[in-house]
């Protein structure tokens, strides 16, 4: 994922985590407020709990693949936070997940 949709500022992702608008379910949760730039950044958030370095990287890396992959609302900033139960998912119950959690949302892309 390129840079520049990257999420990297504290204050703004503790903003998402208070005041954004979230669904979630047991591997996932996904948090978003609109933003100014008109386009999408993102912040991948795995804990310790989810496993050792290796897995948590394998996880960041496939949900970064899954968010540019599926047609989201432009405009907006996310943090997808992964839980325990992510690490036992492999690529396809993941983007599956996401892809319901951005439906129930609102944050998926009419077709």
């Amino acid at each position: 994922m390129r840079r520049k949709f990257r999420l990297r500022e504290e204050r703004r992702i503790r903003e998402i985590l208070r005041r954004g608008r979230g669904v979630g379910d047991s591997s996932l949760l996904i948090k978003s407020l609109p933003n100014e730039v008109g386009f999408n950044r993102f912040c991948f958030i795995v804990g310790k709990s989810v496993g050792k370095a290796v897995v948590r990287n394998r996880i960041r890396r496939l949900l970064r693949e899954i968010a540019r992959e599926l047609p989201l609302k432009k405009g907006y900033d996310f943090v997808v936070m992964a839980r325990e139960e992510a690490a036992g998912r492999d690529y396809g119950d993941l983007k599956e997940v996401f892809r319901e959690l951005a439906k129930k949302g609102g944050f998926l892309e009419e077709a």
